[in-house]
């Protein structure tokens, strides 16, 4: 399967190393990967081009990263964008989700996150895939069978070869589970605060000043994320 993905970000340095990160970590698969260093020319690009991932930083010169991404989320509803930023609060994760942001990951990037974020994006576009083509693609493709076929009813390897492996790409991504791809806005901010304290060494307090809250809220959280896990689940 090849996955498709943009990163959009201002500074250079960072696109390459996101790319040359996402092409050596690439777990079988071919990833083919583009770079734009601004908002614009990741829309220009974008209107051009189909891509099963989008990834950008949230701040951008001359347009912010929310704003592109409502842009995108409004132009390509079905292509999945994750936001990244070195600006890790609590309420930029909450305002990249609700601009329609797949998932939020803080610099300095966890690559194993972005890894996990990126395989989750790409099973979700093609679970929302619904035929790799326009209607007249199909047509052809059908007519096609008909012709080639040796039998008077059209088998399974009678159909094209993008549908065949479209097909086990959608497989794979149902093996996956469907529901770990969308994630809830809870999930989101646990998410955040388990890789904010990660990234401060499991410090309460520098955690709490790097999400823009207070430590009691924090505790408070974490006291609620604790009581989620042991809980029994619901009959």
């Amino acid at each position: 399967m090849d996955t498709r993905i943009l990163v959009i970000d201002d500074d250079q340095s960072m696109c390459e190393l996101l790319c040359d990160y996402l092409q050596s970590d690439r777990d079988g698969e071919r990833r083919l990967i583009d770079w734009r260093l601004s908002g614009d020319e990741g829309l220009d690009l974008v209107s051009e081009h189909d891509f099963d991932v989008i990834i950008s930083d949230i701040n951008l010169e001359n347009m912010s990263g929310l704003e592109l991404c409502r842009k995108l989320h409004e132009n390509r509803p079905d292509t999945p964008v994750i936001m990244i930023t070195a600006f890790g609060s609590m309420a930029n994760a909450v305002a990249a989700i609700r601009a329609g942001a797949f998932d939020f990951i803080n610099k300095p990037i966890e690559m194993a996150a972005l890894t996990d974020a990126v395989n989750r994006a790409a099973r979700q576009k093609v679970l929302r895939y619904d035929w790799p083509g326009k209607v007249r693609q199909l047509e052809n493709s059908m007519e096609r069978a008909v012709a080639l076929t040796r039998s008077e009813q059209i088998e399974a390897e009678d159909r094209p070869e993008r549908v065949r492996s479209f097909e086990g790409r959608q497989r794979a991504a149902l093996a996956e589970g469907e529901s770990e791809l969308v994630l809830s806005l809870d999930e989101v901010e646990k998410r955040h605060i388990q890789r904010a304290l990660r990234a401060a060494k499991g410090n309460k307090t520098q955690t709490a000043k790097a999400l823009g809250v207070d430590r009691r809220t924090l505790y408070r959280k974490l006291e609620r994320f604790e009581a989620e896990r042991v809980s029994p689940p619901r009959a």
